[in-house]
C-alpha cells in the first residue's frame, strides 16, 4: 500500500505500500499519531502506487512492502527513481534473512526495517530519510554492511567527509556547515561506517574512490 506521509513542520511527506490492507491500516492510524507526519495516501497493490504517484506531487519518504503480489518491488525502484528522484525510499518486511537485505541494498533502497519494529522506530526511520539520511534496523545492519560493499553515506555526511578534504578543523566544517561541531562528528563517524573503514583518512580515500566526493563539488 503506498501511504504519503508529510511532516507537519518541514512538509516531509512519505509513501507506505503494504499489500495487507488490515496491516496497512493499522501502521497507517499509529503514524498518523505520530508528530510532525501526516500521511498523504495509500495503495493496496503495486498497480495501485503507481497510478496514486502518477500526476501528484512527489512523496518524500515511500514505505514499501518488499513482497507484493504480481509486483517485483526491486525492478521497479529505478523506474520510482527516474519520476520522482527526490523521494526516499523506505522497505519494510518481515523478511531479515541476508539475501532480501542484499537484494533491497543492491536495488537502491535508502532503509530497511523489520516489520515487528516499534512504531517508534518507523517514525525515527521516517525522519531520517526525510532528512537525507539512511536508516537500518539494528537487526539488519550488520548483515548489510557485510552484503553490500558500502552504504552510500548520506548528502551532510559526505559534506563532513568534504570538508576533512580541505583539512578543515571539526569546528571551521560545523560553521561552514551551520551545525554544531558534534553533528559534524556524528556525521564524519557515520561515514566511516558505511563506507567499511575506521579512520578519516580511509574514508575519504574510499568516498573519493567511489566519487561520491567529487559529486559534491
Amino acid at each position: 500500500a503506498e501511504d504519503g506521509i508529510r511532516d507537519a513542520q518541514e512538509s516531509r511527506g512519505l509513501g507506505d505500500v503494504y499489500k495487507r490492507q488490515a496491516l496497512r491500516e493499522g501502521i497507517k492510524q499509529r503514524l498518523e499519531r505520530m508528530p510532525e507526519i501526516m500521511v498523504v495516501g495509500e495503495a493496496g497493490s503495486g498497480s495501485e502506487l503507481l497510478a496514486a504517484l502518477h500526476g501528484k506531487p512527489s512523496p518524500d519518504v515511500l514505505l514499501l512492502d518488499i513482497r507484493m503480489p504480481n509486483f517485483d518491488i526491486l525492478e521497479a525502484i529505478p523506474l520510482l527513481r527516474v519520476h520522482h528522484p527526490t523521494t526516499r525510499i523506505l522497505v519494510v518486511t518481515a523478511y531479515d534473512d541476508s539475501r532480501n537485505i542484499s537484494q533491497a541494498i543492491q536495488g537502491g533502497v535508502d532503509g530497511y526495517l523489520v516489520k515487528q519494529e516499534d512504531m517508534a522506530i518507523y517514525a525515527a526511520a521516517i525522519r531520517e530519510l526525510a532528512a537525507g539520511r539512511t536508516y537500518f534496523s539494528q537487526r539488519v545492519l550488520g548483515v548489510a554492511l557485510d552484503k553490500a560493499d558500502v552504504l552510500r553515506p548520506s548528502p551532510r555526511e559526505l559534506e563532513g567527509l568534504a570538508w576533512v578534504v580541505k583539512d578543515a578543523t571539526t569546528d571551521e566544517s560545523a560553521n561552514r556547515l551551520g551545525i554544531a561541531p558534534r553533528t559534524v562528528e556524528t556525521h564524519v563517524k557515520r561515514a566511516c561506517q558505511k563506507l567499511g573503514v575506521t579512520t578519516r583518512a580511509a574514508a575519504v580515500a574510499k568516498a573519493t574512490q567511489l566519487g561520491y566526493i567529487d559529486a559534491l563539488e
